[in-house]
């Protein structure tokens, strides 16, 4: 699992927290079993892969940088973070 998908699967638990325990349980292998929110958190990660005009426009602040380099940039941080790379 992605560090990202791990970020915000960890915000969702914390916001929405499951049952009365503090922590997320580890797996065998010392992981953690990030479960529902781990879903949650692929699902919200995806929602974000195309950049809004909003965002795009933003990128434009540092001079060289063009509309469609923004957007493929933004396509491959949001990959990685999927690890879809």
């Amino acid at each position: 699992m992605s560090q990202m998908i791990e970020r915000v699967s960890e915000a969702l638990r914390a916001k929405f927290p499951e049952g009365s325990s503090g922590t997320m349980p580890a797996s065998k292998d010392g992981s953690h079993d990030f479960g529902l929110y781990g879903d949650w958190a692929r699902t919200a990660i995806e929602a974000m892969r195309e950049p809004t005009d909003e965002m795009k426009e933003a990128a434009l602040i540092y001079g060289e940088v063009t509309a469609l380099d923004a957007h493929h940039c933004w396509c491959e941080m949001i990959d990685a973070a999927l690890q879809r790379s």
